[in-house]
Order: structure tokens, then C-alpha cells, then sequence
């Protein structure tokens, strides 16, 4: 290392070790003093080191080129901004070929002028690197150095990159340009004034609305354009203005050059430069004569909206007594409703149970009656058929015992259907399952029942409607479905409880049924439909041509004391 430096060291002694001997003679007053300088300063081996360690670690390049522009000594820096690592590499090279083509002339008419003027200048160029990576933008300051009689004169170029700072100058310039764009093609009024209120800067907007060209608007005052009755406003205001306020709006009035009125907004900001100092008023406004004269209008649309507001208030008054005089008609119209409606469901429970009950008694008024005198009359035929077994006429009795025997049969079972014992013995769920049961027997309907099979405590009358009701559809279902099977599904919770009847036969459109005399089945659907409903309960058919039909009977699950 040390070795590879040391033609470095003897040539940077050689050039600048004269210069530095003949700075120090000029400043020494004293000869005594400048005499043992020049004495000591050849043998100065420690002060030629400090130098050298000064000029290679410098932050900046250095380099030293002689009078044909050949590198004779260049620092680390330099041989960086170069993308070079060993500096003998770039020793004896031409410096020219490190700059870009276009800006070589310029450098040498650079070098030229130093050498002729003798001052020190500056330059901005680029660099192209040692293994030509893209450009640099770098500033070199250049001392021409013409030495002693017998020393060969040397340019000391001292190189700074810029890239940074010219990036922050193309930034800032585009940054300027955009803002530029942006103030220029605002819709808004801009523009900026001194203290003294004379304008310094208007946007084109500006200009438009005032119809004013831009150069004379420049040194104009801005109270120009104010109504007068309206700047002692404006001027309190900007000069309320401060640092820890510095934005205001106001709405005034302005004078065109055409002497009409306008309304104008403004908002007002107060400029400071570092140090505190007022820099200029910044403003920006828009015309809202329109928005003005709107509020003017809604103003004056409001007061007579009051106006027919009182009159028309005063109008519902009345008609808010007229209608509170129909509500309480109404309330009282819906009360005797209420009330018939109560009415019509206690006589429709009434109705259910008297029915039941007239049921019963005609089942017991054939079951004492016309059962027991048939029994007695069968008894006494089958005496008489023993009697006259030889008489001829045992064939004859014999067919007269068939008919009583089925007029039996048919007492007990139109006894049966007017009041099913089972219901009065054990209850709605024992009942289903009975009338499942007789429909097997007397009509060949299959009934898949899912049922429960505890008791319901339900109120006589709803269980006495929901059986009837069952015992019709599935009557429904023999007659009109075309099936030999069916469903009956019951379930029951707090509120209410359900019976549903399923078939899968040739069903109906439901929404052709009109009047009650439509429905399928006739009348008996109907009543089911109206009794349910009386008592708070309803009935709902679903059901669709060849898709079968599903009936559902829902009632109130009230129990026995009403609750």
C-alpha cells in the first residue's frame, strides 16, 4: 500500500510544496521567522503527510489535471463519483473522457478561461463513470495553478455531485408548475396583495369575472373593487389578521367595471416568511350573487310559508277536532264490535255445544228407544223363527231378521257418529284415534295418525269443533280425492293446537274458490272455516291440481276454565 502510494506523495510534493513555501514567505513579516520556516518547511515530512491525508479524505473529489487534461492526482472521492476503486487506475487518463460528449467543448473552454484569467470558476457538467454507468450532473470549481520557472502548471478541479440537488430543483420546478396550473386554471378568484392593498398577482379566473386584463390589475389597490359600504369591513378584517389567525372569511359587496352590484365571498390568509415578517395578503373568492338572491327568495318563500303555515295549522285544528269526534265514534263503533264479536263467539260455543248435546240426545233417544224396540223385535223373531221352522215361513222371518240385524247395525252406527262415547269417556286424542279406526272399517281409508297421546285440557266446545271438523275432511278426502290413503297429524303447544289432514290425491285450484258455496265439499268446509274463525281459530288449504291437498285446522289452545 505504502508503495503504491509513494508517486502520489512525490508528485503532489512536487506541484504543491513550492506553493505552500511561497504562501508562507508572503505572510512572514519577520526574516528571522519566514528563514526558519523555509528551512524547516523541505523537511516537513509530517506537515506533506497531513496535507495528502487532507486531499485523499476529503468529502469531496479532488483531482489534479495537467495543461493537456490528464489526470496527474485524484483523491478517493473523485475515483467514487468515477465508480472506480483504485485510483493508479485512473492516473495518467484523459479527464476528458469522463465527461459526456455534449458538454466536453464547454469544459475546455472552462479550463481555457481559468488558465487565461487566472480566477477561479465554476462549472456544471456530467461525468460519465469508468465502466459508463448513466451520467452524473456534478459542479466542478476549478484553480489554475501556474508554478515556479521549471514546474509544469496543473489545474486542481474540486467536483461535487449535484444529483440530489438537481433532483430537488426539478421537484421544486414542477412543483411550481403544478401549483401554477392549478392557481391559473382555478375556477375560484386568486390573487395576492401588500399591506398597502395594492395587488401583486391575479389568476385568469380573476381576470374573466372582472373582464379585466392581468396587467392592469397589477399595483391596483383591491378597495377598488369594494362597495363603500362594505370596505371599512373588509379592511378591519384583514387587519385582524395575525399568526395565530391567519384565515378570515368575509361576504361583501363589489363594483364591476360596468358599475353593477355583486355579492362576493372571500377568504382571506395572512403570509409570513421565516422570520415573522409580513409577506403578502392571499386570497381567494367566488361570486355568490346567485346564492344570495336565492337566500333572498327563501327568505321571503319562508315568510309567506309561515304565513299559510298559521292558516293552514289553524285549518287541521279543526280538522284534527273533527277527526278526534270520529275516532271516538269509531272507538265507540269498534267497541259494540268487540262486544258483538264476543257475543258472536259465545254463540257460536253455544251453538257447537248444542249441537253436541242435541247429538247426544237423539244418539240416546235411539239407543233407548228405537235400539231397544228393534232389539225386542229381534228377539221375538227369532222366537218366531223357532216356532215356525215347519210352518213354510222360516225363510221369510229369516229375511225379516237380516233387515233387523242391519237396522241395528246402522242404529249403532248413526249413534256412534252423532256422539262418539269414546269422546265423552276419554278425550279429543282418544277420539282421532277411534275415528281413524271407524274410517278403516266403514270407508276402506288408510289414516296414518301421529298423534299425542296424553290428554288435552281443552274447553268442550273447541274439542267438540276440531273432531267434527276432522271427521268432515277426511269425508272430503273419501268423497274427492280418489285416494285409499291419508294423513292426520296432531299437535298442540301453549298457544294453540293443530290438526292437519294430508292427501295425495287429485286436489283443487285454490285460487279459484269464490263464494262459500265453491269450496270443495260445499257448505260443511265453509261452516268449519267460520266457526274456527269465531272462536279465534282459522283454516287453511293448501292444495294443487294432481299434487293432492293439505288442510289445516288451528284453535286457540284455551283451557277448560278459560285460561
Amino acid at each position: 500500500m505504502r508503495s503504491s502510494q509513494q508517486p502520489a506523495l512525490n508528485s503532489v510534493q512536487d506541484e504543491i510544496h513550492p506553493l505552500l513555501k511561497k504562501a508562507f514567505s508572503e505572510n512572514i513579516r519577520s526574516r528571522e521567522h519566514g528563514r526558519k520556516l523555509r528551512k524547516n518547511l523541505p523537511s516537513d515530512e509530517n506537515l506533506l503527510n497531513r496535507y495528502k491525508v487532507f486531499f485523499d479524505s476529503a468529502p469531496v473529489g479532488c483531482i489534479i489535471i495537467n495543461e493537456k487534461g490528464y489526470i496527474r492526482h485524484i483523491n478517493g472521492t473523485g475515483a467514487a463519483m468515477l465508480n472506480s476503486s483504485d485510483i493508479n487506475q485512473l492516473q495518467g487518463k484523459s479527464f476528458f473522457r469522463f465527461i459526456s460528449r455534449e458538454d466536453r467543448l464547454m469544459f475546455l473552454a472552462h479550463l481555457k478561461s481559468c488558465s487565461e484569467s487566472g480566477t477561479n470558476e465554476n462549472i456544471e457538467v456530467h461525468l460519465r463513470t469508468w465502466n459508463r454507468q448513466p451520467h452524473i450532473p456534478v459542479q466542478i470549481h476549478t484553480v489554475f495553478h501556474d508554478a515556479d520557472p521549471g514546474s509544469k502548471p496543473f489545474f486542481l478541479s474540486v467536483i461535487t455531485n449535484i444529483s440530489e440537488h438537481k433532483q430537488m430543483e426539478e421537484a421544486l420546478r414542477r412543483s411550481e408548475a403544478c401549483y401554477r396550473h392549478i392557481v391559473e386554471d382555478h375556477t375560484e378568484m386568486i390573487c395576492s396583495c401588500l399591506r398597502n392593498w395594492k395587488i401583486t398577482f391575479v389568476n385568469e379566473a380573476m381576470c374573466n369575472v372582472f373582464g379585466t386584463p392581468r396587467d392592469e390589475f397589477i399595483g391596483m389597490p383591491l378597495v377598488k373593487f369594494i362597495d363603500k359600504q362594505d370596505r371599512k369591513k373588509v379592511k378591519e378584517l384583514l387587519a385582524s389578521l395575525n399568526s395565530s389567525n391567519p384565515i378570515k372569511t368575509v361576504e361583501h359587496r363589489v363594483v364591476m367595471p360596468d358599475g353593477q352590484s355583486r355579492w362576493h365571498r372571500w377568504i382571506h390568509r395572512v403570509i409570513y416568511n421565516r422570520k415573522g415578517l409580513f409577506v403578502e395578503y392571499q386570497s381567494a373568492g367566488r361570486d355568490i350573487t346567485e346564492q344570495k338572491e336565492t337566500q333572498e327568495a327563501l327568505l321571503k318563500a319562508h315568510s309567506e310559508l309561515e304565513q299559510k303555515v298559521g292558516e293552514r295549522t289553524a285549518e287541521l285544528a279543526r280538522i284534527n277536532e273533527t277527526l278526534r269526534e270520529e275516532i271516538a265514534e269509531h272507538k265507540e263503533t269498534q267497541r259494540k264490535f268487540l262486544a258483538s264479536h264476543e257475543q258472536l263467539r259465545a254463540l257460536t260455543s253455544d251453538l257447537i255445544t248444542t249441537e253436541e248435546r242435541e247429538r247426544r240426545l237423539i244418539a240416546t233417544e235411539l239407543h233407548d228407544h228405537i235400539g231397544q224396540t228393534l232389539a225386542v223385535t229381534r228377539i221375538k223373531l227369532e222366537m218366531l223363527h223357532a216356532l215356525a221352522s215347519y210352518s213354510g215361513f222360516a225363510e221369510a222371518l229369516e229375511e225379516i231378521q237380516g233387515f233387523v240385524k242391519q237396522a241395528i247395525q246402522e242404529t249403532r252406527s248413526l249413534m256412534t257418529k252423532l256422539s262418539p262415547p269414546v269422546f265423552y269417556e276419554l278425550g279429543l286424542t282418544a277420539a282421532l284415534e277411534w275415528l281413524v279406526q271407524h274410517f278403516d272399517e266403514q270407508h276402506n281409508l288408510k289414516i296414518v295418525y301421529k298423534g299425542m297421546s296424553n290428554h288435552l285440557s281443552l274447553k268442550q266446545d273447541i274439542q267438540i269443533l276440531l273432531l267434527q271438523a276432522t271427521r268432515e275432511l277426511l269425508m272430503n278426502v273419501v268423497k274427492h280425492a280418489g285416494v285409499e290413503k291419508a294423513e292426520v297429524i296432531l299437535k298442540a303447544n301453549r298457544k294453540q293446537i293443530q290438526i292437519d289432514v294430508i292427501d295425495h290425491g287429485s286436489g283443487f285450484d285454490v285460487s279459484q274458490i269464490g263464494t262459500p258455496v265453491d269450496w270443495r265439499g260445499g257448505f260443511g268446509i265453509f261452516s268449519i272455516h267460520e266457526r274456527l274463525k269465531n272462536l279465534g281459530g282459522e283454516l287453511q288449504i293448501r292444495s294443487k291440481r294432481g299434487k293432492g291437498t293439505h288442510f289445516t285446522l288451528i284453535a286457540p289452545h284455551n283451557t277448560r276454565d278459560g285460561n
